[in-house]
């Protein structure tokens, strides 16, 4: 059976699917693009095409002893930003398959619709949730152990794709054809980092920012936030020490763009060849 699950600001989770909360009769959960075309004699040329904002509506059925306050505590749930949607097409399929595996859309809640009860004595409220980003997979790879409350945080809530210590050098794979935005985490100590990504064993990508990276502080490229960011953090409380963007390298891409195929990133410093990182993606589809 597919899955429904919403996380919101506070990492609270609500279960679309349990027995007092039932999220049904979806729609918007395949593709639609905007595309323009050219006519050339009596053929057409598609010139551009654009992914169309989706919009993901349906109805929630509160039940239970008190379906009023089920409808109360979800609105309330629902304005704590911002909003990850997670979807699983078959929870019942292996991990490894496409339609086993759990996916995220980041969302705002455009509208729920209160009702009255029904006879049966629940309420059934239309939703409408639209999109901030496509469907996305969550794939994360380390070379150490770092945080390890990731594991439990994302791994255990969000059914993160953690790859094995000793798969780093395999890199992150991707299966889409679409461009996705990554967050690269390099772990001091390290004096002037410097990136090089691989696709498929080719050289694709540099990246470099020019500055010390102490032994307690980490360094992370982020292009999975908006808006993009270059920060040096402490690795004691993750707190916001400098903003390095204007410290990076602009004759590089500095930002890691995963493609489809095998994705490996090599890092080096003045003063560390192998340094202790994380790699994770959010794995753009257009449809899941």
């Amino acid at each position: 059976m597919r899955t429904f699950t919403l996380v919101n600001g506070d990492m609270q989770a609500c279960n679309l699917t349990d027995v007092n909360v039932f999220f049904h009769d979806p729609a918007g959960l395949g593709m639609d693009f905007s595309d323009k075309y050219r006519q050339v004699g009596n053929r057409f040329v598609r010139v551009t095409r654009k992914s169309k904002q989706r919009t993901i509506s349906g109805s929630v059925a509160f039940l239970g002893a008190d379906p009023y306050l089920s409808y109360f505590n979800f609105a309330l749930f629902a304005q704590k930003d911002p909003l990850v949607l997670l979807y699983c097409p078959n929870d019942q399929a292996p991990a490894t398959s496409p339609s086993g595996t759990t996916y995220r859309m980041n969302v705002d809640v455009a509208k729920i619709e209160k009702t009255e009860l029904e006879q049966e004595g629940y309420l059934d409220c239309q939703i409408t949730l639209v999109s901030k980003t496509p469907w996305y997979k969550y794939s994360a790879i380390s070379n150490g152990i770092v945080h390890e409350d990731d594991l439990l945080k994302w791994g255990i809530q969000w059914g993160i794709d953690w790859g094995p210590l000793d798969e780093y050098h395999a890199g992150i794979k991707s299966t889409s054809p679409t461009p996705s935005p990554s967050k690269l985490t390099i772990y001091g100590p390290i004096t002037n980092p410097f990136w090089t990504h691989y696709v498929n064993g080719n050289e694709t990508e540099y990246g470099k920012v020019n500055a010390v990276i102490k032994d307690s502080e980490y360094l992370v490229v982020d292009s999975t936030v908006d808006p993009y960011v270059i920060q040096k953090r402490s690795t004691i409380d993750d707190s916001l020490i400098a903003n390095l963007y204007e410290a990076s390298d602009f004759t590089t891409k500095r930002f890691v763009t995963i493609q489809n195929g095998g994705n490996v990133i090599k890092v080096v410093g003045d003063n560390a060849s192998d340094p202790l990182v994380k790699l994770e993606a959010h794995i753009y589809y257009e449809s899941v």
